[in-house]
């Protein structure tokens, strides 16, 4: 267990140094991922601030829903499918200026696979209020408040990279959280 968190922590400050990153790359306030993937030609490191995102939520999430004793395959085939999606909306070039449908696509599946796992996870915190009250107590405000917050600078601010890299790291701060704090 104990080799399991260190390796868990480990990934949590891989994922805020990969996330504050991005703040050197390009204007966090104006510009998105998409920006210094495409427009800025960080493609390398677009994909591996997706895919290792991807990877920790789906791979946390999962053992978090195991733990918690809630697992149901279809919850496992939504976690996979929105994680896959992150990955797979970045893969998709964002030109707008040259491929305008293209550029839709990615912005519509990248909205879609993050809006999806926040779902699964209200999901998933929704069987704790039959299962666990105090786990429920716990999580659900907390949640709530990153939603919350992350929701109100979208419609503020639209997607920046603050926003992408908050998200990534509060989720994956929380996850750890959730995992280990008994």
């Amino acid at each position: 267990m104990k080799t399991e968190k260190t390796v868990q922590r480990w990934f949590v400050f891989i994922i805020i140094a990969i996330n504050i990153y991005a703040f050197f790359l390009c204007d966090p306030f104006h510009q998105n991922i998409s920006d210094i993937g495409n427009a800025l030609h960080h493609r390398g490191y677009m994909i591996l601030w997706a895919s290792s995102i991807a990877i920790y939520l789906y791979f946390y999430t999962k053992q978090l829903i195991k733990k918690m004793k809630v697992e149901s395959k279809m919850e496992t085939f939504f976690l996979a499918l929105c994680c896959l999606g992150m990955v797979a909306s970045i893969l998709i070039p964002y030109d707008p200026q040259h491929h305008h449908m293209l550029a839709n696509i990615h912005i519509y599946a990248s909205i879609a696979s993050t809006a999806g796992y926040a779902i699964v996870f209200m999901h998933f915190l929704s069987k704790m209020f039959h299962q666990n009250i105090l786990f429920f107590q716990d999580a659900f405000p907390k949640y709530i408040i990153i939603v919350l917050f992350d929701c109100l600078y979208y419609l503020l601010n639209g997607v920046t990279t603050l926003l992408e890299a908050s998200f990534c790291i509060y989720m994956s701060i929380f996850l750890y959280y959730l995992l280990h704090k008994d």
